[in-house]
């Protein structure tokens, strides 16, 4: 069953305030949700998302379109039965002109995060549950993420995340960039792999048998992966 585009879910899932910015009402959107969360499925053919947590409790999304007007990309954002649905079509995947950027701020609690991107950067925070982020050509990067799963891949892009709780799985794959990892200190299962680069793992107790499980595999780039100390903990600005 096709499911119904934009000017359909307006009603259905979305506050009556659409806020157009001043920017012009063919570039930008903001849509003010009502209704409870607990998965987020994003398909992006191109254009950088952003996904946030807001401890007040927010929930809204901004779209942004970057490309030019010959391939206008075609943004759903649907929320029912607590899955919200937010998807950047295009005539041309992945190209420049089709580029829509997301800017998605979710209240506490969502236990799924999926995210596929054709070509663009992805950037998570304060997120937890389970992660699973897929790009094709851009970059991933993540602060103060509380997931108890974390499985990253970009085939071309660098991987940098940060985790202030212990997660049973942290798996991060690129087949051409770096890969940078900071957890908490603990015990891991750590499996390492870089075909042309260097491996660095520092302040991290290798247990073959830990429930914990790290991942991280590049076949042209560097890994790294730190045990977190108090002075990554400490807040940005802090003394």
């Amino acid at each position: 069953m096709k499911r119904p585009r934009l000017a359909a879910l307006l009603s259905a899932a979305l506050l009556p305030a659409l806020a157009l910015s001043a920017e012009g009402c063919a570039h930008s959107q903001s849509f003010v949700l009502s209704g409870s969360v607990r998965c987020l499925v994003v398909r992006s053919a191109g254009g950088q998302v952003k996904i946030k947590t807001d401890e007040d409790g927010h929930l809204h999304v901004k779209s942004k379109r970057t490309g030019g007007a010959r391939n206008q990309p075609e943004v759903t954002v649907d929320l029912r039965g607590g899955v919200l649905l937010v998807e950047n079509h295009c005539q041309s995947p992945g190209k420049a002109a089709c580029a829509v950027d997301f800017d998605i701020t979710l209240p506490p609690g969502v236990m799924q995060i999926d995210v596929s991107v054709e070509e663009g950067d992805v950037d998570l925070e304060g997120l937890g549950g389970q992660l699973a982020v897929n790009v094709q050509t851009g970059r991933i990067g993540g602060r103060r993420l509380e997931a108890a799963v974390a499985s990253m891949s970009t085939r071309r892009g660098d991987i940098e995340l940060e985790l202030v709780r212990d997660a049973v799985l942290v798996q991060a794959d690129t087949e051409r960039g770096d890969i940078d990892l900071v957890v908490p200190t603990q015990n891991y299962k750590v499996d390492a792999i870089a075909d042309a680069g260097q491996i660095d793992v520092v302040r991290i107790y290798h247990a073959p048998n830990a429930r914990r499980h790290i991942i991280a595999r590049t076949d042209s780039g560097n890994v790294g992966v730190r045990g977190r100390v108090k002075a990554d903990a400490r807040p940005r600005g802090g003394r």
